[in-house]
């Protein structure tokens, strides 16, 4: 979040607050499709609800896995200091 409310800030004339509000919101809205509307939509598929459930956590975890494979590599990247506060390490 902190990455776009500084973008959205750079490049738009609109108040930080409501980039920072319309990411939240969007967050907000994915959060109730994954865990309200994707396990009903297995149980439509003929799953029960407890396989619906893991079904559901199991893809999140894999996402997960992905995602901070990609993270740790972005650490080498210059704009991770600005990000995170943090010196960049020696390549």
């Amino acid at each position: 979040m902190i990455v776009h409310v500084k973008d959205q800030a750079r490049t738009s004339a609109a108040p930080a607050w409501r980039a920072g509000a319309s990411f939240y919101a969007g967050c907000l809205a994915l959060g109730y499709a994954l865990f309200q509307l994707w396990p009903r939509a297995y149980v439509l598929a003929g799953f029960g609800y407890a396989q619906s459930d893991l079904l559901v956590v199991a893809a999140i975890n894999i996402h997960h896995f992905i995602v901070d494979a990609y993270i740790w590599r972005l650490r080498r990247d210059p704009g991770y200091a600005a990000v995170a506060g943090a010196p960049r390490p020696a390549a």
